[in-house]
C-alpha cells in the first residue's frame, strides 16, 4: 500500500484520504475513519459509533468512550483525535498537509508497520505530502482542542472560545463604526460641496441678473433720450436733427 501511494499522481493518492468538511458531521468523521480501519485486513478493531441524547459515543472493544464535543467547528478535529487516541498502540493518523490550509482536510490511517515503512523508505516525500496527526491540536483554526483522555481541558477551550468570539465580535464591531463614521463624514462633505455648487449657482444668478438690469436700464434711459433717433444695443447711434 505504502508503495502505491507514494507512486500515485496527485489525483489517484486523494483515493487514499478519506475527506471531512469543516462542517461534516461528527459521526461523518467517525464513520470514516472506522471504514478506514476495516480497509486495513487483518488488523482492524472493533469500533461503533453510537449517538444519543447524551452525544456520541465510539464503542471500542466492547466499551463506551464519550466524544468531549465542543459545538463548535473544531469539533472535526475533536472527533478525529480521540479516534486516533483509541488507536494509539496500533495505528497512526496522517493529514493530506496540502490541504491544510483549505476548508476540507484529508487524513489517512495507518498501522504502525506502514508508518514505519513510510518514515523508513519515503521520510522525504512523506515530510513534503503528510503530516502526523498531532494530539489536541486543530488544524481549522489552529487551536488547542480537548479530546478523548484530555476532557479536562474543555473548561479552558470553552474560555479560549469565548474570548476569540469577543475579539471578533470587538473587530466586526470596529468595523461596522469605522464603516458608518466614514460613510457620515462622506455625507457631510456631499452635503458642504452640494451647499457651495448652491451659493455658486446663487452668485452666478445674481450676477447674470445684474447685467441684465443694468442692460434694460441702460436701453430705457437711450429709448428716452429725446434727441435719439436710431438706438442699437442700448447706444444711440443717430440723433435727431435739432432745429435751430
Amino acid at each position: 500500500m505504502i508503495e502505491l501511494l507514494v507512486a500515485a499522481n496527485e489525483e489517484e493518492r486523494q483515493e487514499f484520504f478519506s475527506w471531512m468538511d469543516w462542517r461534516e458531521y461528527d459521526s461523518e468523521v467517525a464513520r470514516l475513519f472506522i471504514a478506514q480501519l476495516e480497509a486495513l485486513a487483518g488488523d482492524a478493531p472493533l469500533m461503533q459509533c453510537v449517538e444519543n441524547e447524551e452525544g456520541m459515543s465510539i464503542v471500542y472493544e466492547g466499551k463506551a468512550h464519550r466524544i468531549p464535543l465542543t459545538d463548535t467547528g473544531s469539533d472535526r478535529y475533536v472527533t478525529l483525535c480521540s479516534l486516533a487516541k483509541l488507536v494509539q498502540d496500533s495505528h497512526d493518523v496522517w493529514l493530506h498537509r496540502e490541504t491544510l490550509g483549505d476548508d476540507t482536510h484529508g487524513f489517512l490511517v495507518l498501522n504502525k508497520a506502514q508508518s514505519a515503512e513510510l518514515a523508513e523508505k519515503y521520510g522525504e516525500w512523506s515530510a513534503q505530502h503528510l503530516k502526523k496527526l498531532a494530539p489536541g491540536w486543530c488544524e481549522i483554526y489552529q487551536r488547542r482542542i480537548p479530546y478523548l483522555g484530555n476532557e479536562d481541558y474543555a473548561v479552558a477551550f470553552a474560555r479560549a472560545v469565548a474570548a476569540e468570539e469577543a475579539e471578533e465580535r470587538a473587530r466586526v464591531d470596529n468595523y461596522h463604526a469605522a464603516r458608518e463614521a466614514q460613510i457620515q463624514a462622506n455625507h457631510r462633505a456631499d452635503r458642504k460641496q452640494r451647499r457651495k455648487q448652491r451659493l455658486e449657482w446663487v452668485i452666478a444668478v445674481v450676477f447674470l441678473v445684474a447685467i441684465a438690469v443694468m442692460y434694460v436700464k441702460k436701453e430705457i434711459d437711450a429709448a428716452n433720450e429725446p434727441s435719439c433717433r436710431v438706438l442699437i444695443d442700448g447706444v444711440c447711434k443717430f440723433y435727431n436733427e435739432t432745429k435751430p
